[in-house]
C-alpha cells in the first residue's frame, strides 16, 4: 500500500506522529472500442462509437469521446457531450470533417480528473462514389 503522511511543523518543532491516509490508485479504462463510419462522403465521418465499460467502474463518472491525430489523444476534439456511466456509446454526427484525425479515443473521468492515457481506435473513412449514371 501507498500512504500519504503529513507532518505539522512550527518554528519550534516538527510533529512526531504524522496524520496519514492510504492512497488508492485505480485504473479504469474502456475496452473493445468500435466505430464504423456511416457517412459515405470522403473526408467526412458519422456514426456510433461504442465500447465496453471498465471491469471496475466504481470511480468513473463520465466517458469522453474525442477525435484525435494520434492514439495518445494528441490534437483532440471532443465529440458530443460527456457520457454518464451506464451508457457505452456516443455519436459522431454526420458530415464531421475528418481533417487530420486518425483515431477515436475514449477517456474515463472520475470526480477528480480525466484519465491521462486514452483507449484508441483507428479511424477508417468509408466512402462510396457512384459512377456512370445514365438518366433517360
Amino acid at each position: 500500500s501507498k500512504y500519504l503522511v503529513i507532518y505539522a511543523r512550527s518554528e519550534l518543532a516538527e510533529q512526531t506522529t504524522p496524520s496519514s491516509t492510504v492512497v488508492v490508485e485505480s485504473i479504469a479504462s474502456v475496452s473493445a472500442i468500435s466505430f464504423t463510419d456511416r457517412d459515405l462522403d470522403a473526408d467526412e465521418l458519422g456514426g456510433t462509437v461504442s465500447w465496453t465499460a471498465p471491469a471496475s467502474p466504481e470511480r468513473v463518472q463520465h466517458y469522453i469521446t474525442y477525435l484525435a491525430s494520434s492514439p495518445a489523444g494528441v490534437a483532440r476534439s471532443q465529440v458530443g457531450d460527456d457520457v454518464t456511466v451506464g451508457t457505452t456509446m456516443s455519436y459522431v454526427i454526420p458530415d464531421t470533417k475528418l481533417a487530420a484525425f486518425s483515431h477515436v479515443v475514449v477517456y474515463t473521468r472520475s470526480a477528480l480528473a480525466e484519465q491521462s492515457t486514452p483507449m484508441p481506435y483507428s479511424i477508417v473513412d468509408n466512402n462510396a462514389t457512384v459512377y456512370n449514371i445514365d438518366v433517360p
